[in-house]
């Protein structure tokens, strides 16, 4: 994780000509306190902090050995590269040995809720962990796994209803799990009927739904704007790049519905496999996940 702005540092000799390695030089950065609370760091994960220089042969960051910190909110080194610096706090999957994990959710066990309560679970996985794997997070609606959304800024997965859930019991199963397989279940019985109270209000979002899923030839995307502005729908692989455009622009006021037919930017068609769709406006985004058979 990145603490703090990231700064490119360039030496040039008197012809103006870039020195690519040069005698040590002291580099002190400040570290982002805002940044570093809002990513779930303590004052204690503070001795954690190292600067380290951006290798784009590698596209990687790489740690400098002899740094030191002087001051809580700073963290110093000798540098004597020309590139691109931040301080930062490494990941170290090894340590990381349990599941996500599920810190509310809707409904709760034994709940009476209306026919079209929305699903929801809001999951948690640490700083210092490897991240929620949306592969193998899902929920699943009476030993069937449900079309689900994912809001990637409040890490809540949910399931709007598209027809009305029969009168009578149900279960809810969560599922998810980190990017070392580290699992997390949650299994809930509720109850529907038409006097039930509707408890699965969470902010609102883009509404979106994709049919059918799995697919084979093409999928239809419905969604609700947020606002009047820009709105971009995207297609991401597994490995989190961009590789398709479906929409960019002003979408209309109301219920907006697109169509990818797998055309990847590439030309090529997505091959059958686990595919997300991003939708995003303003400072709003969430993900759908769909199956190309």
């Amino acid at each position: 994780y990145l603490v703090s702005h990231v700064f490119d540092v360039s030496i040039f000799n008197e012809a103006d000509e870039l020195i690519e390695e040069f005698d040590p030089l002291r580099l002190k950065l400040a570290l982002n306190n805002e940044m570093f609370s809002d990513l779930g760091f303590s004052e204690e994960d503070k001795g954690l902090i190292r600067i380290y220089r951006y290798v784009p042969e590698g596209m990687s960051w790489i740690r400098i050995e002899n740094d030191f910190s002087s001051h809580p909110d700073t963290v110093s080194a000798d540098i004597a590269y020309s590139a691109t610096y931040a301080a930062g706090v490494e990941i170290f999957p090894e340590y990381d040995t349990e599941g996500p994990k599920i810190i509310d959710y809707n409904p709760k066990e034994g709940y009476g809720v209306a026919l079209d309560t929305r699903l929801w679970a809001r999951l948690y996985e640490g700083p210092m962990e490897v991240g929620i794997d949306l592969s193998a997070t899902r929920i699943v609606l009476d030993g069937a796994e449900v079309n689900a959304t994912w809001d990637p800024v409040n890490k809540v997965i949910s399931h709007r209803p598209e027809i009305a859930m029969e009168e009578g019991e149900h279960q809810m199963r969560i599922e998810t799990a980190d990017y070392r397989g580290n699992n997390t279940e949650l299994t809930v019985n509720f109850t529907v009927n038409s006097s039930g109270i509707n408890t699965g209000a969470i902010a609102e979002g883009f509404n979106p739904r994709v049919f059918p899923n799995p697919f084979s030839e093409e999928v239809k995307i419905e969604f609700s704007p947020v606002s009047a502005g820009m709105a971009d729908v995207a297609v991401y692989d597994l490995a989190g790049r961009r590789i398709a455009e479906i929409f960019r622009g002003i979408p209309e006021i109301g219920v907006n519905e697109l169509t990818w037919n797998r055309r990847l930017n590439d030309g090529s068609t997505a091959a059958p496999g686990l595919y997300f769709i991003r939708i995003c406006q303003a400072d709003k985004a969430e993900v759908v996940k769909v199956t190309v058979r």
